[in-house]
C-alpha cells in the first residue's frame, strides 16, 4: 500500500519547509481508487495486490530508474521509477470530482534544487514544490489534491523553475462506488491487509484475469466441470470487468451451462494461507438454477478431513447461508441461515482465526463456529455454479452476479 506521509527532515536534507499544499492525510473510508498508474515504469502489483498500470498518456518526458531503497513506503518498484521533464499527462477519466494522489520521491540528487508546479485542469495542484527540501532524498511522499473531470480528461500539466519536474505515481480516488459502500483500505485491529481490489480496470468478456488482472487473479479453466458435473467453467465466457464490478454473466450456449470461479492471488503466497479475513461486496439477479459457494478450500485437496468454509452460499433465488465444515475425517457441518436474499448489495465476511470461524454479513454476526475448525492453508475462491441436489438449471436461465470489490487479511 502506498505510504502516507507527512512532511518530514532527514539526516543531510535541508531543513522542511511550509507548502501551501499539505502532504497527504489518511484518506477517507468514503474514496475507491479508480486508476492508479507507474510513472516512469511497468505495470506492477503493489503490497496489497493492486495493479499500477505502466506508464501512459504523458506529454514529452522521459523516464529514470534507480535500485536505491525508498524509505517510508513498502512499494519499491511504485518509487523507483520516475517520469521527468514531462509537460503533463492527459488522463481519460469520466467526468466527476476526484481527489488525485501525485506520488514523488528525489531519485536524482546531483540534479541539484527541484522545484515545480503542478495544475489540474488549470487549477493549482502543487505551487513551486522541492520534494528534497521536504521529505529528503530517496523518500517517498504523496501529495493530494481535489480535481474535477468535466470534459472526460483529466490534463495535468507541469511546469519546473528550476531543473525539472519529476513523478513517480498517478492515482485518482472517488468518493462514490458501484455499490455505495468503498472498499476498505488499510489494517485492522489484529487483521494486516494483504490484498484488495475494487476492479477500476475495465476488461471486456474473454479478457480476464488477461493482462489487466493477471497479476492479481486465477480462473478455473474453460472446460472444467462444476461441483455438480451440470456447468462447466468458461471464464472466457462468463468473466468481465466494466463500471467498477467484475461481472459473472451465468447463461448457457449450445446446452452447456455457463460458470466462473475467480480466485485471488494473495502476494508473496503460492496458493492459500493459514487464518485470515475475507470480505466481498456482490449481488446477483435471482437466477434460477445457479448458486454461490465462495469459500475457502484446504490447499492439501484433503477432504473432508482438512476442512471447508463457505459464505456466502446458497441459490441465487433464495436466501443466503454460511457453512463451517469440520476439519474430520468423518465430515459434519455447522450451517448458519440467513433471510437476506442476493438480489440486494451485501457485504460478507469470514473471519477464520486458531479454534474458531465467525461469518458477518453487512457487519452483522450470522453464526460463530468451534467446533473442529480447519487449521492448515486454505485458499478463497468465489466459486459460482450450477445448483446441487434435485435442482436443475433451464436453459433458459440467465444473469449477473456482480462483485464490487474483494479484501483480504493475514493474521497480524
Amino acid at each position: 500500500m502506498v505510504a502516507v506521509l507527512t512532511a518530514l527532515a532527514v539526516a543531510g536534507a535541508p531543513a522542511a519547509v511550509p507548502q501551501s499544499t499539505p502532504d497527504l492525510r489518511p484518506v477517507a473510508a468514503t474514496t475507491t481508487s479508480v486508476y492508479r498508474m507507474n510513472a516512469g515504469g511497468p505495470a506492477v502489483t503493489d503490497s496489497i495486490g493492486r495493479l499500477w498500470r505502466a506508464d501512459e498518456y504523458a506529454v514529452g518526458g522521459a523516464s529514470h530508474t534507480v535500485t536505491n531503497t525508498i524509505a517510508g513506503t513498502a512499494d519499491q518498484a511504485l518509487f523507483q521509477s520516475e517520469r521527468w521533464g514531462m509537460t503533463g499527462y492527459d488522463i481519460p477519466a469520466a467526468n466527476g470530482t476526484y481527489t488525485l494522489q501525485l506520488l514523488l520521491a528525489e531519485l536524482n540528487p546531483a540534479s541539484g534544487t527541484r522545484i515545480f508546479s503542478v495544475t489540474a485542469n488549470g487549477s493549482p495542484v502543487l505551487t513551486n514544490y522541492n520534494i528534497a527540501a521536504n521529505v529528503g532524498n530517496y523518500r517517498a511522499v504523496v501529495k493530494a489534491a481535489t480535481v474535477t473531470v468535466t470534459s472526460g480528461v483529466l490534463s495535468l500539466r507541469f511546469t519546473a523553475s528550476a531543473n525539472s519536474a519529476s513523478v513517480t505515481g498517478i492515482e485518482l480516488l472517488s468518493d462514490t462506488t458501484p455499490s455505495a459502500e468503498a472498499m476498505p483500505v488499510g489494517d485492522l485491529a489484529g487483521w494486516r491487509q494483504i490484498f484488495a481490489d475494487n476492479f477500476a480496470t475495465p476488461a471486456a468478456v474473454g479478457s480476464f484475469p488477461g493482462t489487466a488482472y493477471n497479476g492479481t487473479w486465477r480462473v478455473y479453466p474453460d472446460g472444467w466441470s462444476d461441483t455438480s458435473h451440470h456447468g462447466t467453467y468458461y471464464p472466457s465466457k462468463v468473466l468481465s470487468v466494466a463500471d467498477g464490478v467484475l461481472k459473472m454473466h451465468l447463461h448457457t450456449e449450445n446446452g452447456v451451462h455457463m460458470v466462473a470461479n475467480p480466485i485471488p492471488k494473495l502476494p508473496g503466497l503460492s496458493n492459500g494461507q493459514t487464518y485470515g479475513r475475507y470480505s466481498v461486496r456482490f449481488k446477483a439477479d435471482s437466477i434460477a438454477g445457479y448458486k454461490t459457494a465462495w469459500l475457502l478450500w484446504p490447499d492439501s485437496e484433503v477432504w473432508p478431513g482438512d476442512g471447508e468454509i463457505d459464505f456466502p452460499e446458497g441459490n441465487l433465488n433464495g436466501t443466503i447461508s454460511a457453512f463451517m465444515h469440520f476439519a474430520d475425517p468423518a465430515g459434519g457441518q455447522n450451517g448458519y441461515s440467513t433471510s437476506a436474499t442476493y438480489t440486494s448489495w451485501h457485504t460478507a465476511t469470514t473471519e477464520w482465526s486458531p479454534g474458531k470461524v465467525t461469518f458477518l454479513l453487512d457487519d452483522v454476526v450470522v453464526g460463530t463456529s468451534t467446533t473442529k475448525v480447519p487449521s492448515k492453508p486454505m485458499h478463497y475462491m468465489l466459486q459460482t455454479e450450477t445448483c446441487l441436489g434435485s435442482c436443475t438449471t433451464p436453459d433458459s436461465s440467465t444473469g449477473d452476479v456482480l462483485v464490487d470489490w474483494v479484501v483480504v487479511y493475514a493474521k497480524a
